[in-house]
């Protein structure tokens, strides 16, 4: 028996080896159709219920204003509109193709195929034609990556063109920093990554560290082993120019002073509940802040593993690899710490959020690139060791698979899809048309009361009324407040618009219609 399963196992090998060498003969721009297509496939059979995600909501609606009004006015600046590398893009396509709900989906899912091919360009610079694709799978079932690519967020869009600035850059170390424009053109993207998601600069550190230090055949300034190189300046230059413009132009729309910091620190980053500051050992072990132990059963362990093995496999490949895996590790242990240790505020030291597992995208991209990588080496060192470093290292390769296969197919069955968003499509406008009430399920303890008995909407009852209702009728709403009637022990139905006078009632429960009647029929 154990023959048997040792046999098929090397047959199983030979096969994948054959058909990987087999795509690795391909021209590379046949290689890149068919990596496309292949993440194009898997997006568009996971795509999930417009409403999975608060943010995304709040993003799409900045969109219809835009397009109803013309202005984003009378909204008041917060980070949603800070957001341009998202929104204005969603904008053009609207411009292009006419208003529908399911534009929605075309910009995440480019970004979700785009950023899969820049991770195949650069898992061919870093491992092999044939080695390539393996990366692009761990990417394309990812279950954050997988989330985000079918929501209208910030951050696949954000690494699509950080990958980008990486790739540019390994050009330009490839070159001996000769060909200094490719540091103008990173530089550029590095600028739309940041109007995606401010973070994204978190990368200029470690890109500037190693290009420091690297092989360059001209440079203006050098001292020991440390030199300046035009590129480096061009690179410095265009980040500072990017976010010098749009400091700018935020200034004169918003009459602040220091543009997206200044309106992030009176919205975003607001601390309500100012914490205790963290001791001088609690703020050295900041590192560890990305490491949560939270969420429903298995959700934190792919994050967790997948931050820890590539860590791992960053330290390994500054150790042992060579000039292209040593920069994309110093890149990533740049951006991660800077993850870790940027603060709000200095007197007393506060973090500003929790962190959440959709803005170490990018960061869980390359970590997962140079895990790869570093496998090789990983695999001599359990070679050379006694049996436990295999355990260790398949326990936890075999542990990150079969979570992230739970959680993958956990999700499928539990968030909404495009039958129920095809419905709520259907029936939710014209009911709002037709006048009849439209309530959404909400805790009680969420539906609190003021003076005159009326409550305003939760966060589902305003989803629910930013994707389907009119935008006027939103800021209705901020006014009047909504009337709500009980449900069951623990929920109310809090209505968007009013029931009663023979109306018919629709009764949403996040991604569901739950119930349809006429208030004769009680």
């Amino acid at each position: 028996m154990k023959q048997k399963i040792v046999h098929c196992y090397e047959k199983l090998v030979m096969r994948v080896s054959i058909a990987a060498d087999q795509f690795g003969k391909l021209p590379v721009g046949r290689q890149c159709l068919w990596v496309f297509l292949f993440l194009l496939f898997v997006i568009v059979c996971n795509l999930q219920f417009i409403a999975k995600s608060g943010d995304a909501i709040h993003k799409w609606f900045l969109i219809r204003v835009f397009l109803e009004n013309g202005t984003f006015l009378p909204l008041q600046p917060d980070h949603h509109l800070l957001r341009w590398g998202l929104i204005w893009p969603a904008v053009a396509f609207c411009k292009l193709f006419g208003y529908s709900i399911y534009l929605y989906y075309l910009y995440p899912i480019l970004c979700y195929c785009a950023g899969g091919l820049v991770l195949f360009l650069l898992a061919r610079r870093i491992l092999s034609a044939a080695m390539a694709p393996l990366v692009v799978l761990l990417y394309a079932f990812y279950p954050v990556i997988i989330h985000e690519g079918t929501q209208f967020l910030p951050m696949v869009p954000a690494t699509v063109w950080i990958l980008l600035t990486l790739l540019v850059t390994l050009r330009f170390i490839d070159g001996k920093q000769r060909q200094s424009w490719l540091m103008a053109v990173a530089g550029g993207c590095l600028v739309i990554a940041y109007g995606c998601k401010e973070t994204s600069f978190f990368w200029a550190p470690g890109i500037f560290l190693f290009l420091a230090f690297a092989p360059a055949e001209k440079y203006c300034f050098r001292w020991k082993k440390v030199h300046l190189t035009p590129g480096m300046l061009l690179f410095f230059f265009c980040c500072i120019a990017g976010i010098g413009l749009e400091t700018l132009i935020l200034n004169g729309i918003y009459g602040c002073r220091l543009g997206r910091y200044e309106l992030l620190c009176h919205t975003h980053l607001i601390v309500e509940n100012q914490p205790e500051a963290p001791s001088v050992l609690e703020y050295l072990f900041s590192f560890l802040r990305q490491f949560r132990w939270d969420g429903k059963y298995y959700s934190f362990i792919p994050q967790n593993l997948s931050v820890a093995l590539g860590c791992i496999a960053a330290f390994v490949l500054i150790c042992h690899g060579d000039l292209r895996r040593r920069f994309l590790a110093v890149a990533f242990l740049g951006a991660y710490l800077c993850h870790c240790y940027i603060i709000f505020n200095i007197h007393p030291i506060v973090y500003p959020e929790r962190v959440i597992h959709r803005y170490l995208i990018a960061v869980i991209s390359v970590g997962m690139l140079l895990f790869c990588a570093a496998l090789p080496i990983l695999a001599n060192w359990c070679r050379n060791g006694r049996k436990w470093r295999w355990a260790l290292l398949l326990t936890a390769i075999l542990l990150w698979i079969l979570t992230s296969a739970i959680y993958t197919v956990n999700a499928r069955l539990d968030d909404g899809n495009l039958f129920q968003l095809e419905r709520m499509r259907q029936v939710v406008p014209a009911a709002l048309r037709d006048g009849d009430a439209v309530g959404v399920v909400t805790e009680r303890k969420k539906a609190e009361p003021n003076a005159d008995g009326r409550v305003f909407p939760d966060k589902w009852g305003l989803l629910h009324l930013r994707c389907w209702g009119e935008v006027q009728m939103f800021f209705n709403i901020g006014e009047k407040g909504c009337v709500f009637t009980p449900y069951d022990s623990k929920r109310v139905v809090v209505w968007l618009t009013p029931p009663g006078n023979n109306r018919k009632e629709i009764i949403l429960d996040q991604f569901s219609i739950v119930d349809r009647e006429t208030e004769s029929d009680r």
